[in-house]
Parts: structure tokens; sequence; C-alpha cells
């Protein structure tokens, strides 16, 4: 299914999004991040359009995130309550991923 995903990162001066469109589908969605320095992201919101829902797209969308973060050597902060929740279920993403106050992502519960 995620074969049908092209996600584009779309960068500013403060930060970013990454938009999601789907072949043969509508809409988009898109998770959007802050820089809070040159080493840390915040991520800050995710929205997926109706058209997309129960395609993955969020997953689709946090997983590129993760491995942006990875590629460019920088934390990301979860603020994002889709993010912060998908990122406790993977704890794999934890060398990347920071609770706010610095603290490391507990395991998935």
């Amino acid at each position: 299914m995620s074969n049908s995903f092209k996600i584009v990162r779309n960068d500013t001066p403060n930060g970013g999004a990454l938009v999601l469109t789907m072949e043969g589908r509508e809409g988009q969605a898109a998770m959007t991040f802050s820089k809070a320095s040159d080493t840390t992201r915040i991520v800050d919101h995710t929205e997926v359009d109706e058209t997309l829902r129960g395609t993955g797209a969020g997953l689709a969308l946090a997983e590129r995130m993760v491995e942006d973060a990875r590629r460019d050597g920088v934390s990301l902060v979860p603020l994002c309550p889709f993010f912060l929740a998908t990122s406790k279920k993977h704890p794999e993403w934890h060398d990347v991923v920071r609770m706010p106050g610095g603290a490391k992502a507990p395991s998935g519960e």
C-alpha cells in the first residue's frame, strides 16, 4: 500500500513539513515540524485528509520523519499527540525520539 505514497519534504528557515499524497486518491496528509536548534526538531502537528484515513498515511509520515532525523543527525521532540503515541509503539525509533525535557522516550507499553 505504501508503494503508492509520495512524500515531499518542504523546509522553511524555522521548520517545515512532510506532505504525503497517494496515487489514485485526492487529498493529502502532512506532518509539520519546527527547528528548536540545529540538532533538535519539534514534531508539532499531523493532519490526514479523510480520503487518506485508514491507509497508513500517518505512519508513513512518522517513519519518514524518523528516517530524515537519522540522516540529518537530529533529535525529534514529539509534541504532536499522534507522533508521540506512535513513537511509544516503536522503540526502534528511540535513538532519535526525545520526550519534552530531554528524556529518552519510554519503551512502548
